[in-house]
């Protein structure tokens, strides 16, 4: 809980900062942005602030939040980064750089004793996007659609960590370690291990105000 704390405190400071920039400018610099699958892994509320606004491209930068308790496991997710906006229109061509924290993309199911716990694949991802994107560039509806393949940057897997949470001491491994009592019951493609997720779609509806 205490990243998603930090989390929070610095979404709130974004958001309030670009506030207080967007009171001396007639630009419309803030939005609020709900972003499904792409860079959030499943979810986020991101705050997106215009840092360069030209006549037919503008640069933004964006942070965001998602957190949702999942079984005996959570998802969380922290996705951060910058886009270029193409187009003076309300249509636009949108690319992206980023790199987002996500705990919970996809879980490993353990079954010990009849009792089965979710584990889940923990990474910091590079994420690069291109999509397209509705936006009138004033005060309005967001829409977007986008492709983000998810590039493991950081697999944060803790082997040892995992083995110890997953058997417990009490249990009767027949005189294996932890480590060779899981490695020969579930092999080792059962570890939380993070991998690319190369067909990875978003979706994003938001509001710029």
């Amino acid at each position: 809980m205490h990243t998603s704390k930090l989390s929070t405190l610095g979404l709130l400071i974004l958001l309030a900062n670009s506030l207080v920039f967007s009171q001396n400018s007639e630009l419309n610099k803030v939005s609020m942005i709900l972003d499904i699958a792409g860079s959030s892994g499943f979810y986020s509320i991101n705050g997106e602030y215009n840092l360069i606004s030209k006549d037919n491209y503008s640069i933004n930068t964006h942070l965001g939040f998602g957190y949702l308790p999942i079984q005996n496991t959570s998802f969380l997710s922290v996705p951060v980064g910058f886009s270029v906006i193409l187009g003076s229109s309300k249509h636009h061509i949108e690319g992206g750089l980023g790199f987002s924290y996500i705990q919970g993309m996809r879980y490993i199911p353990v079954t010990i004793q009849n009792e089965t716990t979710y584990f889940p694949l923990t990474a910091i991802y590079f994420s690069p996007s291109i999509g397209y994107r509705y936006d009138k560039m004033t005060k309005g509806l967001i829409f977007r659609i986008y492709y983000s393949p998810m590039i493991v940057a950081k697999d944060l897997f803790n082997r040892n960590k995992f083995i110890e949470d997953a058997i417990p001491d009490n249990f009767n491994t027949g005189g294996f370690t932890k480590k060779e009592y899981f490695d020969h019951m579930y092999g080792g493609d059962n570890y939380p291990i993070a991998d690319n997720e190369l067909m990875y779609f978003g979706l994003s509806l938001g509001y710029r105000f």
